[in-house]
């Protein structure tokens, strides 16, 4: 009389977990598969994706041709026990990680968002389908992210997958997708204060949402450290050693807009604001959000401070040269980066063509020669 071919009856403990992998045929398990119930499939699927070892193991090529099998017809629930498995075996071949990533969603999840066999271009492969939001919001979830992969999430992902994107740290998305972002969700808050909650922050878009945020996140874009968000040096000084350096600065009158614009040109950013919140009486963080607003807020400051007018729109073009330059420029070479800062800041007053006075020329002249 013919018996049944043997089958797992439970799935073995981690210890023995690899064994798993041997003594069962991909005939044998097509012999067997009417009778088993979807607790015994999905026991034995998430017993042989957790056993899978190196593509030398004994018995790895029937366990996969078995786990196949399982897959192409299986339960939901199957699938997920096997997805979980599969997600925490760093083993787990592409073939099986590509069956379930586009297979059932709560599986193809599980699998999507820390599967290691995905190459970027099988997740990428995956959000230009768009046939699922929850897959891509999955693979912004990955504990890494490459540019390649967050530039397709913000190209064609949707504002869930993008909004999960901004909110996974350890993703490396670069400095133009952010203006894409925006260009695509420029109504979103959640967007805008996924973009603020970043670890860092380009200057250029932090200007950009100072024009788009609502007034519940103005307070969030000015708390933000200005050198979080522009290049350039700051004194390492705690508040109470600001206040008593300015207030000494304001008694013997040094404090004025021509130490102002230097410290700028130096990227001293920090000492800029610091210096036109004691000028001007009003808050540090209110003046950090004005230098980092639109031109008129700053102007509005400056006013405050009583500084001359015809320095303003100077320090204007320093701000925005710091702006337009490369963050990572503020932490090579000093006497270079303040060169670059000159140079581009001459660049946009003779755009806007303003006439620099002799002692703005003579500042700007010490500053470049430097």
């Amino acid at each position: 009389m013919e018996t049944d071919p043997p089958l797992p009856s439970r799935a073995p403990t981690s210890s023995n977990a690899a064994d798993g992998v041997q003594g069962l045929s991909a005939a044998e398990y097509l012999a067997a598969e009417d009778r088993l119930t979807a607790a015994e499939k999905a026991a034995l699927a998430s017993h042989l994706a957790a056993g899978l070892g190196s593509p030398a193991h004994e018995g790895i090529v029937e366990a996969e041709a078995v786990l196949r099998l399982i897959a192409w017809n299986a339960e939901p629930p199957v699938l997920e026990a096997m997805a979980e498995a599969a997600a925490a075996n760093p083993n787990t071949p592409r073939s099986i990680a590509w069956a379930l990533a586009n297979d059932h969603e709560a599986a193809a999840m599980v699998v999507l968002e820390v599967c290691a066999a995905l190459s970027d271009e099988d997740l990428i492969g995956i959000v230009q389908a768009g046939t699922s939001s929850s897959k891509a919001c999955a693979i912004a979830r990955r504990p890494e992210v490459s540019e390649k992969v967050s530039s397709c999430l913000v190209d064609q992902g949707g504002e869930d997958a993008v909004h999960a994107l901004l909110a996974n740290v350890k993703a490396a998305i670069p400095s133009d997708a952010f203006s894409k972002v925006l260009d695509r969700f420029s109504d979103s808050e959640r967007i805008h204060e996924g973009i603020l909650d970043r670890p860092s922050v380009p200057g250029f878009l932090v200007q950009r949402l100072s024009t788009l945020v609502s007034a519940k996140l103005r307070t969030k874009l000015a708390e933000r450290s200005v050198l979080d968000v522009l290049p350039g040096y700051a004194d390492e000084r705690s508040a109470a050693e600001w206040d008593k350096h300015l207030a000494a600065m304001v008694r013997d009158g040094s404090l004025d807009e021509t130490r102002l614009v230097r410290e700028l040109c130096s990227g001293n950013l920090e000492f800029f604001v610091r210096a036109l919140s004691a000028l001007s009486g009003t808050s540090y963080v209110e003046v950090r959000g004005a230098v980092l607003d639109t031109p008129p807020a700053l102007a509005s400051a400056w006013e405050k401070a009583a500084l001359p007018k015809g320095w303003m729109p100077v320090a204007a073009a320093v701000v925005a040269a710091l702006i337009q330059t490369d963050r990572s420029a503020g932490h090579t070479d000093r006497d270079l980066f303040c060169r670059n800062i000159v140079t581009c800041t001459l660049a946009n007053l003779r755009a806007a063509n303003f006439t620099l006075t002799d002692a703005q020329r003579r500042l700007f002249h010490t500053h470049r020669g430097r």
